[in-house]
């Protein structure tokens, strides 16, 4: 089974618009994206995380959540959706989204992202995955109400690995 991998990582873009991304080798069937990003000590601290993966312009999520070290002011928040693969909130109140990328495309050499809410300069890690016996779908799911076992169904094919 051949399965190509490539992990790098790309600054956010300073402005709206698609940026092609290349050097990746091959053409990914799957894009993870993560982002940390820590500003602060003490009481002012506060960190903001996210997490996205695309394996189409139209099959892709993305989640975002910020916690602050002030529990004083509990700057919290966080917000999910399936129309981008990079999202990143602030908040003060409600969660309010600061930079956010879609998927344009899957390439032979990489991936295009099309920015919606530019950024300033945020490292965003990725890890590209691809090969000719590699399947791939993203599908949402409810947890259930109860204990016990769970059928989930409308995969397309039968899954030799699970990353929830």
């Amino acid at each position: 089974m051949a399965v190509s991998t490539f992990v790098g990582t790309l600054t956010s873009s300073a402005s709206l618009g698609s940026v092609a991304y290349t050097g990746v080798g091959f053409k990914p069937k799957l894009v993870l994206f993560w982002l940390t990003y820590n500003q602060g000590t003490g009481a002012t601290a506060f960190m903001i995380v996210g997490f996205g993966a695309g394996v189409s312009a139209t099959n892709r999520f993305a989640i975002s959540s910020r916690s602050d070290d002030n529990v004083a002011t509990a700057n919290t928040g966080q917000r999910a959706d399936n129309e981008h693969v990079i999202l990143m909130v602030d908040s003060s109140g409600p969660p309010v989204v600061v930079m956010s990328a879609d998927l344009v495309s899957l390439d032979d050499d990489g991936f295009t992202l099309d920015w919606d809410d530019a950024g300033t300069g945020i490292v965003i890690n990725y890890m590209a995955i691809g090969g000719s016996h590699f399947q791939v779908n993203i599908n949402a799911f409810l947890t259930a109400a109860e204990t016990g076992t769970e059928a989930y169904t409308g995969v397309g094919f039968k899954p030799e690995g699970l990353l929830i």
